[in-house]
């Protein structure tokens, strides 16, 4: 499996997990010329940014790979998203992380306002 392959399966266990837990999804992979950011949610009134990284084995933590850089990034976007989309403007918004561990069974870690 590419690590291409690996990224879309985790992304779509994410934005099903985010459904389960009531979230509804806006948009997946919305892009800029920023960057992109891989699920954009509803968790009732708050708009919800998501990074989603995922991993095959227990060699790397996934989380760990949304350094100071990253999270930065990740504001700009959300930022801009939220700038473009007018009837979100007075949403509140978070940014938070999921951490996808592809083995049997599918371990998820949902870190809610990661930053």
């Amino acid at each position: 499996m590419s690590n291409i392959e690996t990224g879309s399966q985790g992304e779509d266990q994410a934005a099903s997990f985010l459904v389960q837990k009531g979230y509804k999804i806006i948009a997946r992979n919305f892009r800029t010329k920023l960057g992109e950011i891989d699920i954009v949610a509803l968790d009732q009134k708050c708009v919800v940014f998501v990074e989603v990284k995922t991993r095959k084995s227990l060699e790397w933590d996934p989380l760990a790979a949304i350094d100071s850089k990253k999270q930065r990034k990740l504001t700009t976007l959300a930022d801009a998203f939220m700038a473009d989309h007018i009837k979100f403007q007075h949403f509140d918004y978070r940014i938070d992380c999921i951490g996808i561990l592809l083995k049997k069974p599918i371990e998820i870690e949902h870190i809610e306002d990661a930053f």
